[in-house]
């Protein structure tokens, strides 16, 4: 990513710290896209990004498309203020945390959108809403499957 797209970028997120590290997750999330931050030297996966590698302190980390679907691992009610969206949500915005299909310990936080509450271990898929004029990943149940 060039100086002047990342200033592009940062233009158009309001409320984003952007930063070296975490540049292409974001530039991802605006061309409606989950890049994640790997090791080269190892495979390993991280979020949030770090300019190195928790497992082999490697500094050679690239940002790699991840499928965006996954199990929910735990889940909360924001009742005062949606910190996804913004705004006050009458029925409260639900918060998932969930672990990313690609690695065991994966994980990623959003907004969970449904008719009901989510259950932890209900496999659910990212999609995509608008937040202040940009794309936002935000999770769904996938195919309506649920814990079992």
């Amino acid at each position: 990513m060039s100086d002047d797209e990342l200033e592009a970028l940062v233009s158009r997120s309001d409320g984003w710290v952007i930063d070296h590290d975490n540049k292409e997750f974001y530039a991802g999330l605006a061309a409606e896209r989950l890049l994640v931050d790997r090791c080269r030297s190892c495979g390993r996966w991280q979020h949030p990004p770090k300019p190195i590698c928790p497992a082999c302190w490697s500094t050679d980390i690239g940002a790699e498309e991840v499928a965006g679907r996954g199990t929910v691992r735990l889940w909360t009610v924001y009742r005062v203020f949606d910190p996804v969206l913004g705004g006050v949500d009458p029925a409260g915005a639900r918060i998932v945390t969930v672990d990313l299909d690609e690695q065991v310990g994966l994980r990623l936080t959003s907004k969970f959108i449904g008719s009901r509450d989510p259950a932890v271990g209900d496999r659910v898929t990212t999609r995509f809403v608008d937040r202040a004029g940009s794309p936002f990943p935000v999770f769904v149940l996938d195919d309506g499957a649920e814990a079992t």
